[in-house]
């Protein structure tokens, strides 16, 4: 039956897809070249874009490894464009700056309805699909390219958060060691580093609560066993799914730290 899934070797056991990739027909069968219980993953060295499976390129996983370096960059510029005094005014790059996390924090809600499984326009299907990124869906950028399982996936994106929230003030204690920015004044003062550090959380709450959130989600098969709703190939109460779970709740801890 089309929209489930059963292995060859085991045809009663039935599992329930998300999507259109279970086509039905003999047990075993998925569409695109996915594999797995419910369809959702590629083979090695593949990833899922325009409904395939297609093969990783070097420049891809070069992207992602370079990736990492480019963040180190956009913090450092962070630091050096936001403010560090109130006025009573607010000046234009100020105005840009919060026209900009309107902007995000609008992005990241479109990311989140795009997680919704209803029909909708082409168009529209489009807009959905880009905004995803925004609540890191990686898989149309050959993040299985570098890190191929599901749990690995999430533990990476969320210890990301993480990662940014102590390079932060890491940051700044290196600078205070380095004389050539200290005679210049380049070296990160305090406040403003903590500041920085807290904006980082309120620009990022939307995708860190529903980054968090995502390991305590899980649907029903009709054999009886439940799986994670954005990594339908994870089963709820495995070992996996408990790792997962631990770092969701650290995320969702952290996501709260700003109000602080």
């Amino acid at each position: 039956m089309p929209g489930y899934f059963s292995w060859l070797t085991r045809p009663t056991e039935i599992f329930k897809c998300l999507g259109t990739h279970c086509p039905g027909g003999p047990p075993g069968a998925c569409e695109g070249g996915r594999l797995g219980p419910t369809c959702h993953d590629c083979a090695a060295g593949m990833y899922w874009a325009d409904e395939e499976c297609r093969t990783c390129e070097v420049s891809m996983v070069a992207a992602w490894i370079v990736g990492p370096f480019v963040l180190l960059l956009v913090m450092i510029t962070a630091y050096y464009v936001t403010e560090d005094r109130y006025k009573a005014r607010a000046a234009l790059r100020e105005c840009a700056t919060i026209g900009g996390d309107m902007l995000l924090a609008f992005l990241q809600n479109l990311g989140i309805l795009s997680l919704v499984s209803v029909p909708l326009p082409e168009t529209l299907n489009m807009l959905f699909e880009w905004s995803s990124l925004f609540v890191l869906n990686l898989r149309s950028l050959g993040f299985s390219c570098t890190v191929r399982d599901g749990m690995q996936q999430y533990v990476i994106s969320s210890i990301s958060f993480l990662i940014v929230v102590v390079a932060f003030p890491l940051l700044g204690y290196v600078t205070q060691f380095c004389s050539c920015m200290r005679n210049r004044g380049w070296n990160w003062r305090f406040y403003k580093t903590i500041c920085v550090t807290g904006k980082f959380l309120q620009s990022c709450f939307t995708l860190m609560c529903n980054i968090g959130l995502a390991p305590f989600m899980c649907f029903r098969h009709p054999n009886g066993s439940r799986s994670i709703f954005r990594y339908p190939n994870t089963f709820c109460g495995s070992a996996e799914h408990g790792t997962m779970q631990l770092f969701g709740v650290l995320v969702l801890v952290l996501s709260f730290t700003h109000f602080i």
